[in-house]
């Protein structure tokens, strides 16, 4: 019964991590996402996980990475204006970071192939 237990804490252990946030990237995932924002003139972020979240249009103007305390970790910057040109400059989550194709929005943590769930698939603007 103790092994019962512990492999059902640890399958719900899992399912929480893989639907956790990513906060913090490898240099190599963290430069890939640098790569491909920079193709971007737009993005949307948005927080599908969270209650009560709303979607803000950014017009990119740079991003970068920085590491954190964390050895081998970096966290994602953007810097840019949203709709009514206000300035936006902020470190994001890769799973909160959508990228434009026509009228749908993308999740660009599955477009670069990270193991992280943004908590919604592709959606209209």
């Amino acid at each position: 019964m103790r092994k019962f237990t512990f492999l059902l804490v640890a399958l719900f252990s899992f399912a929480a991590v893989k639907a956790d946030r990513v906060p913090t990237l490898t240099k190599a995932d963290a430069e890939n996402a640098v790569e491909f924002l920079e193709e971007q003139q737009e993005i949307i972020l948005y927080c599908a996980c969270c209650d009560d979240a709303e979607l803000t249009k950014v017009f990119l103007s740079w991003v970068h990475t920085e590491p954190t305390k964390e050895e081998g970790q970096y966290q994602l910057m953007i810097e840019g204006t949203d709709i009514n040109s206000k300035p936006i400059k902020e470190t994001v989550d890769v799973t909160q970071l959508f990228f434009i194709v026509g009228n749908k929005a993308y999740s660009v943590s599955q477009a670069l192939g990270l193991d992280a769930d943004p908590c919604t698939g592709p959606f209209k603007l």
